[in-house]
Formats: C-alpha cells, structure tokens, sequence
C-alpha cells in the first residue's frame, strides 16, 4: 500500500518538474583490466612505484585529464587516451570544452589499479541530448542495481537519463539476475520490476596449485578445493596464493550448468642465477647462504648479495627482483695476495705446495713470487736420497715471508703396521723418480719424471689366498696354498673383496696402488735399470719367475725383498694396479708429473710386475687386461690409509 501512495505522490511531482538539456560527459559501461598489457617498469610515480595505466577510449577530441595524485605522463593516439597513473589512484577529473567535468571515482567502475597492470574504460559525450527524471519501482527491497554499468544509490528514483537506450541491471542474492535494455522518452520515464526466485546450485572452486585462498565479492570463503552453495548469478572471485599472482574474474553461476571453476596460478616470483669466481665462494642472500645453490626463486622486491670466499675481498651489492624476471649475475671476486721467497738445499729438490690437501703449485729449488693468494699452505719437499720434510706456512695480505730449507741425507726409517688379517703393510716415503723404460716396448716410453708427493703405506707382500679366502669364501687360484699368492682374479673381483675390506676394517681403508706408486715403490730410490741392478741375471734372487720357478707359484717372502723392505715386486705373480688405459693411446706422453692416476675414463685395467711363467724381467712392462680378465700369472696388493 505505501508503494502505491508513493508512487502517486512521485508521478505528481514528475508531472510539474519540465525536462532539461545540457552537454554531458558519461562513462559507456565499466572499466575492464588489460590482462594482455603491461607497464614498462621503469616508469614510476614521485614515489618510486611502478606505474599503472588506463586506455581510455572515446569517440571526442581534445580531452583534458588531470589525477588527484597528478598524471605521471600520457599518449595520446586517435581515439585512445593512455594516462599513466599512481598504482593508488582513486579519482580521475575528465575536461572538455562545452561539456561538464566528469570525476570518475574508479573503484565505482570497478577498476583497481596495481602497478604495472593496465585498464580500459570508455568515454563519450551526450551534447544537447534531452534528460528525464526515471524512476525504478522494484518489488524486492535492498536489491543493487546497474544503470549502463554506474551503480545506483537507492531509492531509485528521479535519477536523470538522457532520452533513448539504457543497460539495466539488478541483482539480489537468492534472485535470477536482471540484465535488460529500457528505452527512455520524455512521457516513458516509470519501469516496474519484479525478480525471479531462484535456489540455490553447488559450486566448486580449484586451483592448480592447490591451497589458494577463494574470495568472492571481496569476501574470504576457504581454501581450494572448496564446495559452496550460492545462487545463481554474476560474482567477482579472487584465487590468491602466497608466492603467485593473484588470478580475479567474474563468474556467472548458472542453475543447471557445470558450475566447476578451475585457476592455474603463476608463480608470483622472479628468478636469481649466479655464477661465482672462485667456485667455492659462498653466496648470501638477505644474511642466508645459498647451501650448494646457484639459482634462487625470489619474490619481487630487493635484496642485500654478499659473496664471500677465504682469501678474497667480499663483494656486495643490491639488486631489485620483479615479477617473473630472470636476473643473471657473474661474480668475480678479486684475490688477496701475500708472497714468498723460497730457498733449498739441494738446489735440485721438488716442492709441491697444496692447499686444503689440492696441490696448487710445484717448482724445483729457488722460487719467489708476490702473488701467492693469502691462506694457509703445506709445502712437501723431497728428493731421492734424502729425507721428505713436509712445513705448513701462512700467506698473509700485502707481506712476503722466507723460507731457507736443507733436507737431511737419507731416507726415514720405515714404518710398518699390521691389520687384523696379518697383512704388513711399509711406510713409502714421498719421492720423485724417472717412471718407464727406454729397455722395453712402446708402451714403456717415453721415460719421464714423476713425483708423489705424499707417503703412503704399501703392502710389504702380495695378498695370499688365506687373506683372500678369509673374506670373500671361496679360494679361485689355479695352484692352491694358504701363503701362496691368490691368482686366478679380476680387477672386478678385487673391487668386491676392497669393499668388503673396507667395511670390515672400521679404522682404515683400502685400494689398488696406482701405477705411478707401484713403480715408484718397486724401484725404491734406485737409479740403475732395475732396482737390484743393472745385471738382469741377479732377478732370480729377488723374484719367482720362468728360471727358477718351476711353473708355480711360491709361498710369498721367500725371496729377498728391494731397498724399501717390499717383497716380490718382481715375480710370482703380476700385480694388478688401479688405473684405467685407453687401447691405443700411450698416457705416458701426456699424464701429469704430480701422482698421475691414469685416464679418467677407458675399457681396459694396468698390470705390473713379473710373474712365474716369465723369462725376462718384466718388472717395468706394462700389461693392459678389461677388468673382467682372470689369469694365474695375476694377483694383486694393496694400500692402506686411515679412515
């Protein structure tokens, strides 16, 4: 009843009040996010944020438009306006000759700017166009409700339209959505209008990474995979997750459709990729290392870099991560430098200098140098005939230390120890020696100058079959005796028993020696042909082989051992070492003088030494064998080390 007395009062009033004219600047619709634009990042406002934009576009001429936090710059291009903008602008003023001013609060038309994001928003002119008061009687109270887009204040009446089409839409929750066109004239200015009830329709909301938070109407409604109940309708949702953008569309829920809705997030992140010199550097970020890291995702903003490494100036910077931006950096940091003035007697010993246990340098007798990176160093010197002496030094920034050495004659007396299966095992002090044979085939040559450079303990016999069976079982040797040499091995085998050893063995661990330390062991500071001389007869003194052997192995210590205490090196059997060969290659040409370990990679194994069934003198001859090769002239023995 108090509609109707209303609505009689209100067309009274309509009848007395005239229709009017003026010009007039509107805006067609709502404003609609550019997902496709961005702004350049380094246009930013007085504040120093990345600017967002709006292309107005419009069918008038010499627009004038001002910001309350003032327009940053603007492009103007037939029919578009592109205004550079605060990210927390909320008013824009739109000016032109003949027309009223147009405010233009942008939140009333759905646009909320963020920096780097662009809007579109179009604007046009009724000039002179003929305006009536409308009024909209709707039968549902507190309803929202659209005029071209412009959303109305109640009560909705006398609200002025110019004469022609409008958009209007309504809506209510529990109600269909009202989305219909009326046509406006000076005499057809009343529209009632009733809403449709309608049930509510299961929704569900996902998201590909699960977890994002859901928002509807700006109203938080749980975390994906989430099922909701809502009436059918038009509805603004946000998915947002920490670490991605946030994803906002408008939705329509439609009674009886599918009504499943499904985000795939972006991660909001850049990216950091570094390289460092040294490699070993430490990388910190915001005060956190970067543990074996050279890549970090980052979310957008700036961070403190500190790169640190021992004997070098710490560098630092600030760098600025953006969204989905791979910044790359290269860091070379710049050395701290000392020096040393290195004096020797005899002027012809090796040094091998090392540093964290990695040989950074070696030179014979006198050396100098300023550029020495600071730390702290180990310097072995050695030569044949004289003791090892093994000195720590520091390098320290900008001074130059000296070192006067004199090695003693002699060598130290050699150590042995024992472990829990009997095997004895000879200290091998650290030497250099000439490695190979001008006396042998190709594969000897060329003879060249090696240098091992630390101890090692070596085993004093070859490993028996009692040792051999003790842990792996089974006794594989063509001629069977608990002291006599296990033969009949692969080097694959020998794997099976080190790994065995090492496992058993909770104090030390094990290996093959390489080739250099065999021969080097074997020749035990010899400088004639072999190390009993240089008469080949005098052999059968010191080793089994096809003169004296009798076409068998023989129990291990028999014979007389070489100038370090090590038996035969000689003969009974060949002995397996560590290193790798390539066929047809020669590593003799091209491996290292300091503790060559052969090639990295390459199918076939090195075997040294002579064995029972040989009648020369093969101490020197290298033999190559794939590893998988058994064979009762070879066997094998070992070096030991601490755990």
């Amino acid at each position: 009843m108090k509609f109707f007395v209303f609505l009689i009062v209100f067309i009274g009033f309509l009848m007395h009040k005239p229709a009017f004219s003026q010009d007039q600047l509107r805006v067609v619709g709502e404003g609609k996010f550019a997902s496709g634009e961005l702004i350049d990042k380094n246009i930013r406002d007085a504040n120093g944020l990345q600017a967002s934009g709006i292309k107005i576009k419009t069918d008038l001429t010499a627009l004038s438009i001002e910001a309350n936090n003032g327009v940053i710059k603007m492009n103007t291009n037939p029919g578009i306006y592109f205004v550079f903008l605060s990210p927390d602008e909320r008013v824009i003023t739109i000016r032109k000759t003949g027309y009223l001013e147009l405010k233009v609060v942008l939140p009333e038309v759905g646009i909320r700017l963020k920096s780097g994001q662009v809007w579109e928003l179009t604007v046009t002119g009724d000039k002179k166009l003929e305006q009536v008061p409308v009024n909209f009687m709707v039968k549902q109270e507190n309803v929202e409700l659209k005029v071209d887009g412009k959303m109305q204040k109640p009560p909705y009446q006398g609200i002025i339209l110019s004469v022609g089409k409008h958009q209007v839409e309504i809506q209510k929750e529990g109600f269909a959505h009202y989305n219909s066109e009326i046509e406006v004239t000076s005499k057809k200015n009343l529209f009632e209008i009733s809403l449709k009830q309608v049930a509510l329709v299961a929704v569900e909301f996902r998201s590909n990474p699960v977890g994002a938070k859901i928002l509807i109407d700006d109203l938080e409604k749980g975390i994906t995979p989430k099922g909701l109940f809502l009436y059918p309708g038009k509805y603004q949702v946000k998915w947002s997750l920490n670490g991605y953008s946030d994803n906002l569309r408008e939705i329509e829920i439609i009674e009886g459709g599918d009504n499943t809705f499904h985000e795939v997030l972006t991660k909001n992140a850049g990216k950091l990729v570094w390289e460092t010199k040294p490699k070993e550097a430490k990388v910190f970020i915001n005060k956190e290392l970067q543990v074996d890291k050279q890549e970090a995702e980052l979310s957008p903003g700036r961070y403190h870099i500190e790169v640190t490494a021992e004997g070098y100036v710490t560098y630092t910077e600030t760098i600025e991560i953006q969204s989905r931006e791979q910044v790359s950096k290269k860091w070379t940091l710049l050395q701290q430098m000392g020096g040393m003035q290195f004096s020797v007697d005899p002027l012809d010993a090796q040094v091998v200098m090392r540093k964290n246990g990695k040989i950074v340098k070696s030179w014979k007798g006198l050396f100098a140098s300023q550029e020495i990176p600071i730390g702290v160093y180990e310097l072995s010197i050695l030569m044949s005939g004289y003791q090892t002496k093994v000195i720590p030094i520091q390098i320290e920034k900008q001074k130059v230390i000296t070192i006067d050495e004199k090695l003693l004659k002699g060598i130290q007396e050699f150590e042995s120890k024992r472990n829990q299966l009997g095997m004895e095992f000879v200290k091998i002090p650290a030497g250099s020696f000439m490695m190979g044979s001008e006396n042998s085939n190709k594969n000897d040559k060329p003879v060249h100058h090696v240098v091992i450079s630390s101890d090692f303990f070596l085993s004093k016999y070859e490993v028996t079959q009692k040792q051999w069976t003790t842990i792996i079982g089974s006794n594989p040797s063509r001629f069977k005796g608990e002291n006599l040499p296990v033969e009949n091995i692969s080097w694959d085998d020998i794997q099976i028993y080190i790994a065995k050893l090492n496992e058993m063995d909770t104090e030390h661990s094990y290996r093959l020696p390489t080739e250099a330390e065999w021969e080097y062991a074997n020749r035990a500071g010899s400088s004639t042909k072999w190390h009993f001389g240089d008469d080949r007869k005098q052999i059968t003194a010191f080793a089994w082989v096809g003169l004296n052997s009798k076409n068998t192995t023989h129990p291990i210590g028999q014979k007389k051992p070489n100038n370090w205490s090590l038996h035969d090196m000689d003969g009974n059997v060949m002995e397996w070492v560590q290193d790798r060969h390539k066929y047809l290659r020669n590593y003799y040409e091209i491996s290292p003088e300091i503790d060559p370990k052969g090639f990295d990679d390459g199918d076939e194994r090195v075997v040294r030494g002579g064995h029972w069934n040989g009648y020369n003198n093969y101490s020197y001859v290298r033999v190559f064998m794939l590893p998988s090769t058994k064979n009762s002239t070879v066997g094998f023995r070992l070096v030991v080390f601490k755990k």
